[in-house]
């Protein structure tokens, strides 16, 4: 069925190590959602916010520090069996990049 992500997105560098981005996801239905008693839903899932850092050390080393919050619609609850669950689900994460120049 797949899933339409349209998307904004915002970076900034705050010196030359340190930069900074926002993303904002809106997830859509690209077919028409029917709940079990043939009623008629909301396209709109949901929309997603991620904060990024990163720090760069040096030019093959990066640290990508996150933080992302998801904002759900009954629909996405509908989807997927979660009617319980909370509004919101957040959750973070590390990356750390190495690209060494071989050749």
């Amino acid at each position: 069925m797949g899933l339409i992500n349209v998307y904004q997105k915002y970076s900034r560098s705050l010196n030359d190590d340190w930069s900074f981005g926002l993303n904002v996801h809106e997830f859509i239905s690209p077919v028409d959602v029917i709940d079990a008693d043939g009623s008629s839903m909301s396209s709109y899932l949901g929309t997603e916010a991620d904060l990024v850092l990163t720090y760069r050390p040096r030019a093959d080393v990066a640290f990508t520090f996150g933080y992302s919050q998801m904002f759900k619609t009954d629909t996405m609850d509908r989807i997927k069996g979660s009617q319980n669950s909370a509004w919101y689900n957040s959750w973070a994460w590390v990356m750390l990049q190495f690209r060494p120049q071989l050749l």
